[in-house]
């Protein structure tokens, strides 16, 4: 993987499930990371009680994914300065894959 100037925004990963978690949501996102750190600065917000690793910077924040306040309050701390990708499953908020900041949403993208 071609090597990203070092002017290059890192990237937040935002995903509620992460190793040591089993299931296609953790996994895409542990494996998404490792292929990305070698050419970006990457870093992952997940639920607490996940592991962190020396690959690259892991926060075990979020307890509780509905939460709305919570969740955008950490995404917004950690987010300064870089690009989010939001990994979810299309279910995971009850509400068919619309998450409830939708409406906060457009603020993030806006700071």
């Amino acid at each position: 993987m071609q090597k990203i100037s070092p002017e290059e925004k890192p990237v937040l990963i935002v995903s509620p499930d992460f190793p040591p978690r089993k299931g296609g949501l953790a996994d895409h996102t542990h494996m998404l990371a490792m292929h990305l750190k070698d050419a970006l600065h990457i870093k992952v917000l997940t639920s607490k009680g996940c592991q962190e690793n020396d690959q690259y910077q892991v926060y075990p924040a979020v307890y509780d994914w509905h939460d709305a306040e919570e969740l955008f309050n950490q995404v917004l701390y950690l987010s300064k300065n870089c690009r989010v990708l939001w990994q979810y499953v299309p279910h995971m908020y009850g509400r068919g894959g619309v998450n409830r900041l939708h409406s906060s949403s457009g603020r993030m993208a806006r700071r």
